[in-house]
Order: C-alpha cells, then structure tokens, then sequence
C-alpha cells in the first residue's frame, strides 16, 4: 500500500464553509420565485423583529418570539426580507460548522479515514 496522504483539517472546514455559502447562494437566488407564491412563517417573524424590543418581549414565550429576537439585528441591517432569510441560514451554518469543528477539535485526519473525521 503507498504512502498515506493527510488531510488537514482546517483546510478541510475551509472548502466545507465555502461549498455551503456556494449552496446557499445558489438556493437563495431564485428564493423570491419560490416563496412568493406560497405561505411561509419567515416573512412574519421578519416584520416581528423590525418591532421595538419591549414589544418582543411582552409578547408570549414561545420560541417564535425567540426567533424574532435572533433575526432582530440582521433585520437592523438589512431591508430586504430575503437578504435578512440569506444572512439567517449563513449565520446557522456558521454556527453548526463552528460547533461540529470545536467538539471534535483540531487534528488532521488521513484520506481513508476521512469520513470517520468528517461525520
């Protein structure tokens, strides 16, 4: 058997973060054409979050208040209800990645034992 080629991890998280926001961007680019025909929670817990603050926080504790309340300051900067949904879904991916790579910490891992590193 030949010599055993190493992956390096950060690397690996690199090409992984980048392959997401490439998803993202491709599925968020014709997102317009997709929810404007149809019902959607997202659009209403967007104009929730444009609310003051205290009024957020009178409202009842479910956890669409709380969804508000994360939304809040991508609404701050941004108008557009879609760019507000793409900053949402790059924030969660950045976040599960960022959590997958700091439970599982830094190493390198070999090409053959590469899906074992990576799920």
């Amino acid at each position: 058997m030949g010599p055993r080629i190493s992956l390096d991890r950060a690397a690996a998280a690199v090409v992984g973060f980048i392959t997401v926001v490439a998803a993202n961007n491709l599925y968020l680019s014709g997102l317009g054409k997709v929810l404007d025909p149809m019902m959607a929670m997202d659009p209403y817990y967007i104009r929730m979050a444009r609310q003051p603050l205290s009024t957020i926080l009178a409202g009842s504790s479910a956890w669409g208040p709380l969804y508000a309340l994360w939304l809040k300051p991508m609404t701050a900067i941004f108008d557009d209800p879609v760019a507000v949904y793409f900053a949402n879904v790059q924030a969660l991916s950045l976040g599960v990645a960022l959590r997958r790579t700091a439970r599982q910490g830094p190493h390198r891992c070999d090409i053959a034992a590469m899906l074992d590193c990576v799920t």
